[in-house]
């Protein structure tokens, strides 16, 4: 099929070159009129005659925000369409943004040459607080980063006064915003760079390599009138508590604790952090609950924000362990005091965290140290410190005067978490840059990703979920109305162009005003929270005017792990994720918690903290927070939100990974090499603080242009990239090969494929749902060969047969392993007293007590009965592995005993005891291939006379002659007969287990390994369960016990037996 076509531009006489070749300039008086006719009719796709003239350096750009993410765009009114270029495209293809490949077309340009589309790319593009969603076309070839045409200007409502050089747009406040001549930033220069490291390194260099300030000009105080409170410490583990250990190690060393005689004491708890080590807390609620608070006030976030004007330069400070650097009161250290398990009592020299009063004690700290005097430069928000200056000289001047008040004051900066001289960062919720404060999209992320509707279950919440903000939606009615239509009777379920069209309506009346608004800090926040089996969800707001106002929505999908959660841990997780997400509006004020689930009402309430619950609480107590029940159906907008996810997803959102959140040092150092030495590094990128490598690809002309550029993944990320590559049901647990193509296509790291590798060898699902590629384990053990008849002997078994006419339904075989012979015992019922009886009467004290015997762990061997048996006659017992009756020598007796009775019963199966005896005799009387002698001759040193007529069958004086001329010594020759019965054993085991062997690998564990074994799972239809579904392995068991050459005793986690196991049914785990 021929692919459609658009044209991009159409040009005068006078145009020369086209769009890809130069930028557009601006345009002269004579075409005004034609471009404002066109702006207001919107009538037309392609302007007829524009006239490109003037200086090139004046060309009309505006800055536009998608995703978070600001671009600079040229205004071209002569494009008809909005356009990007590949590295753009590269940019948005790292924030999940999807191609709509079906849309690639061939577009032609002004000077008729035609050049590729790759497709079509639908994202909210922002323009002072103003929010559409905005189709780009991806032309790789594009010397523009960002080419805004027509249909940016028409939906936007964007008017040029090109007579006044002047460009505007009407938002629906009805005000106009004008838009400057705006020039690209670039990096700092080479001289800037050395200037700015030098002001930097003078500060780093006063302090040691993680040497942790402290500061004595503002001590924090805890006032009290309270009895002292003894609270009993939390019993952890032995791995937790060398944890604990090598933390208060660490706390002394830095002079943050010290030992104490104190009568207070709180428990002590370890916290995750996100870089998967433990933080070291103190439950101090009770503290909080009998100390005064402090009314030091935290700074207004709208006043700080309101002063945050255009800048050209931002740094970001961050002060580690901010409050560790603060000084305690020395009659306040007395009610810090904790309790360590096994190494005493101890309290705390600096503040530590936990404390409710800690956030107005830091604000009065910075106050004190930066001062307003440093003001519209500097701003402080409790360890928040931003500088922002409009050119470099000014910025390097406040710069230096933050740092030596730090220094002077005794406080150390962490290095890696501090932002020098960026043209964009984020404070407070919003992005600071060049020209002016944004909205941070984040905020509205989890709208904009809305998936659509599959069913009418999903339609109704996304309605109920409007419904809720209806006051605020002008003619909500028609705008749902495709929608509301699906719901109605005798309606066939159809996601169609008006549902698409009324979707993206809903988004963006979602994320604009009246319903989306600025916070106001001096009106209480309400947080709405709630989870799903799939999600969670939030919304943040706050109500003036009677109405209720959004300031942000928040949604993730779960993790594997946290679907395993019960209800009560993913509604806790929902609070504890929206209020640390939110922690630039929450931190210091008091807040309202607002969820359906009742019993996080007693959350703060929770007398002994332990687990994840404790450890959630812990990282909670440092909010000040209310918690209100509401009912599940007026929970409308956070129970939408938590369950508006895609079901295959897994929580992991690698895009969204902040520079802040990463600790792995080689990230951390490519990100300065890369950014200092470019070009050294020619095929790394560094954009938006995250690192891209270009890896090239195979048939690189069939492939889209982004995917040679690969997400480079810091160490923290590894681990989610190879989950979410592997273990979603779109990764299907495939190999190692089929998972490093998946990984590889969108991420690298060093040593990725060792990574994969590690991975999936200890994958648990792969581990107990996929079989060894490799041959069985377990060769052949010992054998116990004895010296002569009924030395050994092993039984088993058969049935339940088909009841006889006289009540049979089992067979009870008795095996002598050395002559071979064997016993059939007839029973009616299969129980333990029957079995004891027979082998003592009939085979103990007829042919001589064993000295083993083997049998299998059938529950009538395992009786008390048959135990106190065999140690009345001291015999000692081997019992044979689960599901592995191999070694049991019964077993090839039993399948040569059903053969003989299907050959004789024919369709009467009920009579198969009529011929039992004789068949059991006609084994007896066989020559056996091993022994080479029948078992009959062994036992008896005679063959067996199956007539009687056979005693005259020789005439009596021959076999008198025989007697005396050959025979001789009879026990003589009988001890020799049995001796090379002997030799026949062994030679046959050692044919037989080298046969054996060949086939096998030899494998051993030891006591303590973690193993896993074989499932023998049973199909249940009642439960509709298929063992053909099921996993072939189950565990980790620990071997408590090696039995013999092949066979294990194992024990679960809790030490319970788990009975004994061949080596063919044991793979080792690997974590």
């Amino acid at each position: 099929m021929q692919p459609s076509k658009f044209s991009i531009l159409k040009f005068g006489k006078r145009q020369k070159e086209s769009v890809l070749g130069r930028t557009l300039l601006p345009y002269s008086d004579s075409a005004a009129s034609k471009i404002s006719h066109f702006i207001k009719s919107k009538d037309k796709i392609i302007l007829d005659y524009i006239i490109a003239q003037g200086n090139k350096n004046e060309c009309p750009y505006i800055n536009i925000n998608i995703l978070g993410k600001t671009f600079l765009g040229l205004l071209d009114s002569g494009a008809n369409k909005t356009l990007i270029n590949e590295y753009t495209w590269n940019i948005l293809q790292s924030l999940n943004c999807k191609l709509d490949a079906s849309r690639s077309t061939i577009c032609t340009v002004a000077n008729n040459d035609q050049c590729q589309c790759l497709g079509v790319v639908t994202v909210p593009v922002t323009l002072q607080n103003v929010t559409k969603l905005i189709e780009f076309y991806v032309i790789p070839e594009l010397r523009q980063s960002v080419i805004l045409g027509i249909d940016f200007w028409a939906k936007m409502g964007i008017i040029a006064d090109i007579s006044r050089g002047e460009w505007y747009f009407s938002s629906k406040e009805e005000h106009s915003v004008q838009i400057k001549h705006i020039e690209s930033q670039s990096d700092l220069s080479t001289v800037q760079q050395v200037r700015l490291d030098a002001i930097v390194q003078d500060y780093f260099n006063t302090f040691k390599e993680n040497e942790l300030g402290c500061t004595s000009i503002v001590k924090h105080k805890i006032i009290t009138n309270s009895p002292p409170i003894k609270q009993r410490y939390y019993p952890v583990s032995p791995y937790k508590q060398k944890l604990i250990d090598a933390e208060l190690d660490k706390m002394l060393e830095q002079g943050v604790i010290e030992k104490s005689c104190s009568a207070w004491s709180s428990p002590v708890l370890l916290v995750p952090k996100k870089d998967g080590s433990q933080r070291f807390c103190v439950d101090f609620r009770q503290l909080n609950q009998v100390s005064e608070r402090d009314a030091y006030p935290l700074p207004f976030m709208s006043s700080i924000l309101s002063k945050l004007g255009s800048t050209k330069y931002i740094s970001s400070l961050d002060i580690k362990s901010a409050y560790w650097q603060v000084a305690l009161d020395e009659e306040s250290k007395q009610y810090t005091a904790f309790t360590v398990p096994g190494r005493g009592l101890y309290q705390f020299t600096r503040l530590p965290y936990g404390l409710h009063n800690a956030p107005a004690t830091f604000q009065r700290l910075v106050d004190v140290v930066l001062g307003p005097d440093l003001e519209p430069f500097v701003f402080c928000y409790l360890d928040d410190i931003i500088i922002v200056t409009p050119n470099f000289e000014k910025h390097l001047t406040v710069l230096s005067e933050v740092l030596h008040r730090l220094r002077n004051a005794g406080l150390s900066l962490n290095k890696e978490k501090s932002k020098f001289c960026r043209p964009e960062l984020k404070y407070l919720g919003y992005v600071v840059n060049h020209s002016g404060l944004h909205v941070d999209l984040d905020k509205v992320q989890c709208i904009i990703n809305l998936p659509k509707p599959v069913n009418l279950a999903d339609v109704r919440r996304l309605l109920g979920m409007v419904s809720w903000y209806r006051r605020f939606i002008p003619s909500h009615s028609d705008l749902v109305a495709p929608l509301t239509n699906l719901l109605k009777k005798d309606v066939t379920f159809q996601w169609d162009a008006p549902c698409e069209e009324s979707l993206g309506k809903i988004k963006e009346a979602l994320i604009s005003a009246p319903i989306l608004t600025i916070p106001n800090f001096e009106k209480p926040f309400i947080l709405q929270t709630d989870a799903s089996n799939v999600g969670i969800g939030a919304v943040l707001t706050q109500i003036y005017d009677d109405q209720e106002h959004v300031i942000c929505y928040l949604s993730r999908a779960l993790t594997r792990t946290e679907r395993k959660f019960s209800v009560t841990e993913r509604e806790c997780l929902a609070v504890l994720w929206s209020v640390e997400k939110l922690r630039c509006y929450l931190d210091g004020v008091k807040f309202t918690v607002i969820t359906d689930h009742h019993s996080l009402v007693w959350l703060n309430n929770l007398k002994d903290p332990q687990g994840r619950l404790g450890r959630w609480v812990l990282r909670l107590q440092q909010f000040d927070y209310d918690i209100v029940h509401r009912k599940g159906l007026d929970h409308v907008v956070p129970d939408f939100l938590s369950r508006a996810i895609n079901p295959n997803d897994e929580g992991v959102e690698l895009h969204l990974v902040e520079v802040s959140d990463v600790h792995d040092p080689w990230y951390l150092k490519m990100i300065d090499k890369i950014n200092h030495y470019p070009l050294q590094y020619t095929k790394w990128r560094v954009v938006d603080n995250k690192i891209y490598k270009r890896m090239e690809a195979n048939f690189k002309e069939l492939r889209d242009p982004s995917d040679c550029w690969k997400l480079v993944l810091p160490r923290e990320l590894r681990k989610e990239a190879i989950h979410s590559c592997h273990d979603v049901p779109l990764s299907g647990h495939l190999g190692i090969y089929k998972t490093f193509s998946r990984v590889s296509r969108f991420y690298y790291w060093p040593s990725m494929r060792n990574d994969i590798i590690r991975y999936i060898k200890s994958c648990k699902t792969c581990q107990s749902t996929k079989p060894e590629q490799k041959a069985p384990a377990g060769h052949m053990g010992n054998a116990l060969i004895p010296d002569k008849p009924w030395q050994i002997i092993s039984f088993d078994l058969v049935g339940p047969l088909p009841r006889t006419s006289r009540g049979y339904q089992f067979i009870f075989v008795v095996t002598d392993i050395f002559s071979k012979f064997n016993l059939f015992f007839p029973l009616r019922r299969a129980i333990a007293t029957q079995i004891v009886k027979i082998l003592e009467d009939s085979v103990f004290l007829l042919f001589g007590v064993p000295q083993f015997c083997r049998c299998d762990n059938g529950v009538q061997f395992r009786s008390k009965e048959f135990e106190k048996l065999c140690q009345k006659y001291n015999v000692k017992v081997i019992y044979t592995p689960n599901y592995h009756p191999q070694p049991n020598n019964t077993e090839r007796v039993n399948r040569v005993l059903k053969t003989m009775i299907s050959s004789y019963v024919d369709k009467e199966h009920r009579k198969w005891d009529e011929h039992l005896s004789a068949l059991a005799c006609a084994l007896r009387t066989a020559r056996h291939e091993t022994t080479l002698h029948t078992p009959y001759f062994i036992n008896f040193g005679r063959d067996m006379f199956l007539d009687g007529k056979e005693y005259q069958r020789v005439p009596q004086e021959l076999v008198s002659e025989n007697t005396d001329d050959d025979l001789g010594d009879r026990n003589k020759v009988l001890h020799s007969m049995r001796k090379l019965v002997k030799e026949n054993l062994v030679n046959a085991y050692s044919k037989s287990s080298q046969h054996y062997n060949l086939r096998r690998r030899d494998v051993s564990y030891e006591v303590n390994d973690l193993v896993w074994k074989r499932n023998y799972a049973i199909s249940d239809a009642a439960n509709y369960v298929t063992k053909k579904l099921s996993k072939r392995f189950e565990g980790p068991f620990r071997v408590k016990k090696k039995v013999g050459y092949c066979t294990y005793e194992l024990e679960d986690e809790l030490g319970n037996t788990k009975g004994l196991w061949h080596v063919v049914d044991l793979k080792p785990y690997k974590s």
